[in-house]
């Protein structure tokens, strides 16, 4: 156990026989066991309706956000990268209650 995990995972894996597939979000999930404060870095997409699903309804039904920063421009934040919807880092608390994220 930590007393805070801060992280920027990577993004996807690369399927020789198909699509990328998304891992940032396995990440979030074993960071948030491993600590009861978390702030990771991640692509901005899952808040969309195109983006991940159950990724965003496990983060909204814990709400336990403290903070969201959203970047639309991920050459904000990576000047070399292009992170197609943007990148956001999220505070994650011990305890939290934000009614703006619920």
């Amino acid at each position: 156990m930590f007393d805070v995990v801060i992280g920027n995972p990577p993004y996807q894996k690369h399927m020789l026989s198909s699509r990328p597939a998304q891992i940032y979000q396995d990440f979030c999930y074993t960071a948030t066991r491993l600590a009861p404060q978390v702030c990771m870095v991640v692509p901005a997409r899952w808040l969309s309706s195109a983006g991940d699903s159950s990724f965003r309804r496990w983060i909204l039904s814990h709400n336990r956000i403290e903070k969201l920063v959203i970047f639309e421009r991920s050459k904000d934040v990576f000047p070399e990268v292009v992170v197609e919807g943007g990148i956001l880092y999220f505070v994650w608390g011990a305890e939290c209650c934000n009614p703006a994220l619920t």
